[in-house]
């Protein structure tokens, strides 16, 4: 087994809002063999929105790689607002039921346009009838929200869908969380005072939004 490594990182070009980038490629360093199973381009953990695959790449789905190889996959970048928008590549193994993680290459890319702003500001209340006391607030690149609440060592998430928002848990147990925040492949960061350390929550696999699993 190959030591941990800093996985690598790359930057797609800057492009105007809801305009697609040229083919970009990217290399994954794979620390450990495995055999591929699916590849997914996520933006902050979500498919579909500012980063998505494309065909093309070295990366084979049913290839086994051995420690220390690299592959390429190649993706676009098509920014949903402006700014810096944070994405990820992953490389899940075959394990059924629930294919396990096994490589990351991160993302990032900006986007240009205009950004509106509204004044006054209208105030909205989320659906959080469970939190007693919320010391931070993270948001992800498809709109959910995560809370911390350090009064029932909870970190939730509110999964925003047609409008609406549905709660689950991200951590809980012995922990005080005191602050929050979210890298461009999903994984939940948290500070905990209780016990002075940070956690890394990372998403099971790419397409089930609300299981967490603890790296850190």
């Amino acid at each position: 087994m190959v030591g941990p490594v800093t996985p690598l990182a790359y930057k797609a070009p800057t492009e105007p809002v809801g305009t697609a980038s040229p083919t970009q490629t990217a290399t994954v360093w794979i620390p450990n063999g495995f055999t591929l199973g699916s590849i997914s381009v996520v933006t902050q953990g979500a498919t579909g929105l500012d980063f998505n695959f494309v065909s093309g790449g070295t990366c084979a789905v049913g290839t086994a790689y051995t420690a220390a190889q690299t592959c390429t996959v190649n993706y676009t970048f098509k920014p949903k607002a402006p700014g810096t928008r944070m994405g990820a590549i992953n490389l899940y193994d075959k394990t059924s039921p629930t294919p396990v993680l096994q490589a990351t290459t991160y993302l990032d890319g900006t986007g240009t346009g205009p950004l509106a702003g509204f004044h006054p500001g209208r105030q909205l209340n989320l659906p959080t009838p469970e939190v007693s006391c919320q010391s931070a607030v993270a948001v992800d690149a498809g709109g959910d929200v995560y809370v911390a609440d350090p009064c029932n060592d909870i970190v939730y998430k509110e999964t925003l869908s047609a409008g609406s928002y549905s709660q689950s848990t991200v951590a809980s147990g012995s922990i005080s969380p005191r602050g929050i925040a979210v890298d461009g492949s999903g994984n939940v960061y948290i500070a905990d005072s209780q016990n002075q350390q940070i956690l890394k929550e990372s998403l099971q696999r790419a397409d089930i939004s609300n299981r967490f699993s603890r790296t850190l």
